[in-house]
């Protein structure tokens, strides 16, 4: 909370909320994939995506890197890894 979103609770539950946002629509479009291509590919696509969120997460800067800018560039790159 304190590092992406300078303790702001409403913005921390709307962090949350991208999230929710997209788990239907992700699962329209794995199901869509999954119908053209197999299961298979489905979820090895999924797992990949699921790799790159959580290490781009891990590896974002924030607002005490030094700057406010890298910690905009960090909440918002947050938000799209979030989705």
């Amino acid at each position: 909370e304190h590092h992406f979103f300078q303790g702001s609770e409403v913005a921390t539950w709307l962090g949350f909320a991208v999230t929710f946002l997209a788990r239907p629509l992700g699962g329209i479009v794995l199901g869509s994939i999954g119908d053209t291509y197999g299961r298979g590919f489905s979820v090895n696509l999924s797992i990949v995506g699921m790799l790159l969120g959580t290490c781009g997460q891990g590896m974002l800067p924030t607002y005490s890197s030094g700057s406010n800018v890298l910690g905009t560039i960090g909440l918002v790159v947050l938000v799209i890894l979030r989705f």
